[in-house]
């Protein structure tokens, strides 16, 4: 979604219901912090932030969720994993390396990963987030989060949904 669709407060609500973990390279503690305690977020449950700031960071975290799999993994943004990874968000061949090397093991271990990321700021694209194209046609599941101008209440909108996994739940 665009920046201020409310993103961010959609994936800290899930923490109450799940075993999550969230990496943040978006709002910092203090925000997120916040935000949590606004959502009622008991303690116990807001003790799962995280913002691995080196590629081995990241790449150490995947291998202790492959080994213990948490229910889900937000991450708030995709361009600030891509910092760290040190790869080009606009480029599809590193991108298809992100999904291969850190969301594929992911997945394959069970984990529901959550990756946030935005729209282009002032275009009418609603469609393809910004930079490459492979960060959505490499996603089974894509929600389109846009504030809806008649009503000023936010649409969630599924625009993708590979296998039905979203069908088969709703």
């Amino acid at each position: 979604g665009k920046p201020g669709t409310l993103k961010s407060w959609l994936a800290l609500s899930l923490i109450q219901n799940c075993d999550a973990r969230f990496w943040d390279f978006e709002n910092g503690v203090l925000v997120s912090g916040s935000r949590l305690r606004a959502l009622g977020t008991p303690y116990e449950k807001a003790a799962v932030f995280d913002s691995p700031a080196t590629k081995d960071g990241v790449r150490s975290r995947v291998k202790q969720y492959v080994k213990t799999p948490p229910d889900l993994l937000v991450i708030d943004g995709f361009s600030g994993l891509a910092g760290v990874l040190e790869v080009d968000p606009d480029s599809n061949q590193d991108v298809l390396r992100v999904f291969a090397d850190i969301l594929a093991p992911l997945r394959r271990a069970g984990v529901t990963v959550l990756v946030l990321d935005h729209l282009p700021k002032d275009s009418g694209v609603e469609d393809y987030p910004i930079g490459a194209q492979a960060k959505k046609s490499q996603s089974d599941v894509t929600i389109l989060v846009r504030e809806n101008r008649k009503t000023s209440v936010l649409d969630v909108l599924v625009t993708k949904d590979r296998v039905g996994l979203l069908a088969q739940r709703c």
